[in-house]
């Protein structure tokens, strides 16, 4: 019995001291994580994983700890992080047990876990409380992370269109980064203020501030985060018709930026540089260069509207009718995408808003309930009465409350409701009369584009039988001149010239390739009015080659065997959709 007694305790004395090795393994690896996660973040994370299985068993000062350095270190990897349930807990244990710096880490990732679960307002609400945590009287402050939260703030305030309280937020982000000697991130504070300047339409400050900026960027040594300031300012100075101004920054953004390279962006959202090419090359009237912009920006599906409006530029520049109307309808189409898109995030807004009411709410019962067990702690000596009596008037004034929440809720979402409707009936009758002007608009323009082709393909054909070259072209047929047939020079100008006067005809009888270069020119010079013989003569081929070549071209281009209606075909050709 007496040996048996001495196994027991021996092997109690093993698991005590095992467990106690363990426990001081878990918090040597712990320590080691949070020493190497600003330098190493993926190390730390690795750490952290492998001791994932052993957590449980550790005690709450170990498994805080491990959670707080866990969703550090998911937030620096940018690993979503979309649940809350356990980091409640991790920051109830910080504000009660922790230092400054503790609380203020909690309450920042806890607002980034709501960040990452799209509750904007909630996360907001916990990068204020963090604030509110950090001593920033104490030397030893985190202003690494009070950094971080005044940032997260300022991205918050921009896509909530709150441009003053974005600027202090990014005040406060210079401010700390100053205080911890980042130089570039002090820089770059100021950089990213001029978003909330561009939301107030203060151009003259986003002017100065670029040039402020380009100059602190090059005095530190950071070259191409200086010349990539210019976009805004580019951008402006082409609104303001200064195109020559513009494009020097322009060049110099795409030359030493190190965002562009053979004419591609290289990082993302930097696509809108499509957009300021193409309308530089608008404003000095280089419409086909100007073109190729605006479709490199359509690859990009988030800016269908500003390439589809680029394009309607250019085809209004080109007076192109057809390509008009297409691309007003296109840019109207993804305008009407962009306003179903905004109506979707303002739902999900209210949505956030009602579920920030929600988690309020829940914090208020727990703070209630914590004073409860407290005054339950207190009063238990007391008699049974005077603790029933507290539970009732306890009881009573929680049910007043949560009568009084459900009423103003009630109220809250029935003015939701009414404000909703009335905003769907003002979008249908907004869109109404949208509709009818579109169609008033759709019809002018139909009329003027039936006057205009009446009026133009009577005129250009006479232009270019006028032209000089056409003249020359003639005067071959004399027997005096010098020139016998049309060399390729000659050729190529013949091209040129249906182009630019009889555009439509050109395309369609260019359209994939159908002809052979002899039949293309066959058709173009019969289209023109010269007889086979002339053709003959001004290729320097038989007449039984011109008249093979116009029996082909019938063939290929109407599905007609004989040549004989070519010429009526050519004439009718024409009516071609850009």
């Amino acid at each position: 019995m007496q040996k048996f007694t001495h196994y027991i305790l021996f092997i109690i004395i093993i698991s005590l001291l095992s467990a106690c090795s363990k426990k001081s393994n878990v918090m040597t690896k712990l320590d080691e994580a949070d020493n190497v996660i600003e330098e190493n973040c993926d190390s730390a994370y690795s750490i952290l994983k492998g001791i994932s299985n052993d957590i449980n068993d550790m005690p709450e000062n170990a498994k805080m700890k491990y959670y707080l350095i866990l969703a550090n270190a998911q937030n620096k990897l940018i690993i979503p992080m979309v649940s809350d349930s356990v980091f409640h807990e991790v920051v109830d244990y910080y504000d009660h047990k922790g230092n400054a710096n503790e609380q203020l880490k909690a309450h920042y990732l806890l607002g980034c876990i709501y960040r990452d679960m799209k509750e904007a307002p909630v996360a907001l609400q916990c990068y204020y409380d963090a604030v509110e945590k950090a001593d920033t009287l104490d030397k030893n402050c985190d202003y690494l992370t009070l950094m971080s939260v005044w940032g997260q703030i300022a991205v918050l305030q921009d896509i909530q269109s709150m441009p003053k309280e974005e600027l202090k937020a990014w005040e406060m982000y210079s401010k700390y980064a100053e205080k911890i000697g980042n130089t570039y991130e002090y820089i770059r504070g100021f950089d990213l203020s001029t978003m909330a300047y561009a939301l107030l339409g203060d151009t003259a400050k986003i002017i100065d501030m670029t040039h402020q900026l380009f100059k602190m960027y090059k005095d530190y040594g950071f070259e191409e985060e200086a010349y990539s300031v210019y976009p805004p300012l580019y951008d402006i100075l082409l609104s303001q018709g200064k195109y020559d101004e513009a494009n020097k920054y322009i060049i110099d953004y795409e030359t030493k930026s190190g965002k562009i390279k053979d004419g591609e962006v290289t990082e993302p959202a930097r696509e809108l540089y499509y957009q300021s090419k193409g309308n530089y090359y608008c404003g000095v009237n280089k419409l086909d260069s100007a073109e190729i912009f605006f479709r490199k920006l359509l690859r990009h599906k988030e800016y269908k509207y500003n390439a589809y409006r680029g394009l309607f530029k250019v085809y209004a520049g080109k007076q192109i009718t057809d390509s008009i109307l297409k691309f007003t309808d296109l840019q109207e189409k993804a305008w009407d995408e962009v306003i179903a898109e905004n109506r979707i995030q303002a739902m999900h807004q209210v949505a956030s808003m009602y579920d920030y009411s929600r988690y309020q709410r829940i914090a208020e019962e727990k703070r209630n309930e914590a004073k409860f067990n407290a005054l339950l702690l207190i009063f238990a000596i007391f008699v049974f009465i005077v603790i029933v009596t507290i539970i009732l008037i306890i009881y009573r004034r929680y049910k007043a409350t949560k009568t009084a929440e459900i009423e103003t809720l009630n109220s809250n979402y029935e003015k939701t409701k009414t404000e909703y409707v009335q905003a769907v009936d003002s979008l249908a009758e907004q869109k109404d009369v949208f509709e009818q002007f579109k169609k008033e608009k759709e019809s002018e323009v139909e009329e003027l584009k039936s006057k205009y082709d009446n009026l133009k393909s009577k005129d250009d054909e006479v232009a270019l039988q006028n032209t000089d070259f056409m003249i020359s072209v003639r005067n071959i047929m004399s027997p005096t001149s010098t020139k016998k047939f049309l060399s390729n020079t000659d050729l190529d100008e013949l091209l040129s010239l249906v182009r630019q006067y009889l555009p439509r005809f050109f395309c369609e009888i260019t359209n994939e390739d159908k002809l052979s270069q002899q039949e293309l020119f066959v058709c173009i010079l019969l289209r023109l009015n010269f007889s086979g013989k002339e053709i003959s003569v001004l290729l320097n081929t038989s007449s039984s080659g011109i008249a093979n070549a116009k029996k082909r071209a019938n063939e290929k281009l109407f599905g007609m065997s004989h040549a004989n209606m070519l010429l009526t075909n050519l004439k009718n050709m024409g009516t071609d959709d850009v």
